[in-house]
């Protein structure tokens, strides 16, 4: 995941020569990441209310598509598909870093089910 760590060596470079950057400038990081993180895992669409996480997904932009179906099947009731086709995945309450930090790693845990 190169893109991720030229977003990470963009925000040290930020802090080098400005010093610790607004939460605004950390936060459009954070969304620029999140959205690489969304294409890697094939999601056409992400939305993130309250503790609750809805993806649906492309399937031309996946390896694997059925990959995602492997996480829903081995993740117990953490995730469930909707019959529209969307994901859901009920978060663990927490501050809104908590929750993208966890929406972070639900995209890389997808995109590896689905990219290998």
């Amino acid at each position: 995941m190169g893109d991720l760590k030229e977003i990470s060596a963009l925000k040290s470079e930020m802090t080098d020569r400005f010093g610790k950057p607004p939460d605004e400038a950390n936060n459009l990081l954070l969304k620029i990441m999140l959205r690489l993180l969304a294409i890697k895992a094939g999601c056409s669409r992400l939305d993130l209310v309250e503790n609750q996480l809805r993806l649906q997904f492309s399937e031309i932009h996946q390896t694997r598509p059925f990959g995602i179906v492997e996480m829903v099947q081995q993740g117990g009731n953490r995730y469930r598909f909707t019959p529209d086709h969307l994901f859901k995945c009920q978060l663990a309450p927490g501050s809104p870093n908590a929750l993208l930090a966890q929406t972070k790693n639900i995209l890389i845990e997808i995109a590896r089910h689905v990219n290998q």
